[in-house]
């Protein structure tokens, strides 16, 4: 955003009148904050407490056979399968319009715990709006369900 208001006021005026704080950096951080806030008030709407970033990551005790679980969130969702073996399977969802670029959402069964993780596709995004979180929620429920 910075870069934007610094090229626009290239172009209009001369380089050396920018005003850089109130024509740079005061939007730049009000656009900042407004997006911070967003993500804060969007995740907390969706149950997030505490960890509002991206990547979400639940253990959950208890044993579940995968190949079962696969088919149900086959039935529950639109992800797509990518990688199903003895212990993990690894979804890719779609594209959200507001949420996100897609996810991965990776299910790995350990000796009595299985490991429930969905991040972003895209590496550098900073706010997710609670879409990860719902991710995890979709699968906790399916698995406690199956328990």
């Amino acid at each position: 955003m910075a870069i934007l208001l610094m090229l626009s006021q290239l172009f209009a005026n001369n380089f050396a009148d920018i005003n850089w704080g109130r024509n740079v950096l005061l939007p730049a951080l009000l656009f900042t904050v407004v997006l911070v806030l967003i993500q804060i008030i969007s995740s907390s709407l969706v149950g997030v407490k505490n960890d509002y970033s991206p990547k979400q990551i639940l253990t959950i005790e208890g044993a579940v056979d995968l190949k079962i679980l696969a088919l149900e969130i086959a039935k529950a969702t639109k992800w797509v399968l990518e990688i199903e073996n003895g212990t993990t399977l690894r979804y890719r969802s779609g594209f959200n319009t507001m949420r996100s670029f897609g996810e991965n959402i990776i299910i790995e069964k350990e000796e009595n715990q299985i490991r429930v993780t969905s991040k972003p596709l895209v590496k550098s995004t900073l706010f997710d709006y609670g879409k990860n979180f719902m991710n995890i929620e979709i699968v906790k429920k399916l698995i406690l369900r199956l328990q």
